[in-house]
């Protein structure tokens, strides 16, 4: 009896520690997740920019960390949680060596498997998965055409899933503008956001759709300005301090950069255009 029971404690004891070391997999890998975000955070976009404080070997190596660790795990959300994590991979490979196209097209179908598995028609993860291929045509195998039907496909999704314009603003039509500026077609980035600004005056009252509309302003006025038309640009400056004049209480920062100004100001104007 005794030997039994020594050996049934010794068993419990496996089962115990083998629970342990499932759940510190889990932790792990979601430690190594905010990890990767913290080095993305400060990155801001600028991957090109790799040096002690942006290290970008650091990244990638806490993204693959926490790949590593959650394929470990026996989570219950350990698939939707894996998907994230290589989407990660991806966005990240495609914004600092877009260059290496079979890699970042062979880790999208894989998530792609998995979502059609694993994922609802009308899901974040299908939306994310839109944006990474979109990105993917737009920046590491250019195909505008292709690009576009991603963009459109996550719209739908998106407008399925999404809470609020603002929150549909910042997940799809703020990046679908910035692919078309990509492929230089500055007019329908321009097209793209002056809709959203339309969107946004529907809420005149409400102080986050107001500060939407200044940051899509600041992202027009961009637009217009690496469009070369200065007409445009002054347009926009001129709704930025119409909006800061109307709602002065609240301080509204968009800051006009000084070349863009210069750029204004050495131009004639002709006031037979309206770009709203």
């Amino acid at each position: 009896m005794t030997n039994g029971l020594s050996t049934t404690s010794t068993a419990n004891c496996w089962r115990q520690d083998i629970r342990n070391c499932i759940w510190e997999m889990y932790m792990k890998a979601k430690y190594y997740d905010i990890l990767s975000d913290f080095y993305d955070t400060r990155f801001d976009g600028q991957y090109a920019s790799d040096n002690e404080y942006r290290d970008l070997a650091k990244l990638k190596r806490a993204i693959d960390k926490s790949i590593f660790h959650l394929k470990l795990s026996q989570n219950g959300h350990k698939k939707t949680l894996l998907i994230r994590y290589t989407l990660n991979k991806i966005n990240v490979l495609i914004r600092s060596t877009p260059e290496k196209t079979r890699k970042i097209k062979r880790l999208l179908d894989q998530v792609k498997g998995w979502i059609e598995k694993n994922a609802d028609a009308y899901s974040s993860l299908r939306r994310d998965y839109c944006l990474s291929a979109a990105w993917y045509y737009t920046l590491s195998n250019p195909c505008k055409e292709t690009a576009e039907e991603y963009c459109r496909l996550g719209m739908q999704i998106t407008r399925k899933i999404c809470p609020t314009e603002l929150e549909f603003i910042d997940r799809i039509a703020i990046p679908y503008a910035n692919m078309m500026a990509e492929f230089s077609d500055l007019d329908q980035a321009k097209e793209i956001l002056l809709a959203y600004v339309r969107s946004c005056s529907a809420y005149p009252a409400m102080l986050p759709y107001i500060r939407k509309k200044m940051d899509l302003f600041g992202y027009l006025l961009e637009v217009c300005y690496f469009a070369g038309n200065p007409e445009d640009c002054r347009k926009v400056i001129a709704y930025i301090e119409h909006e800061r004049a109307l709602n002065q209480e609240y301080e509204l920062q968009t800051d006009i950069p000084e070349e863009i100004r210069e750029f204004v100001s050495t131009n004639p104007e002709n006031k037979n255009t309206n770009i709203y």
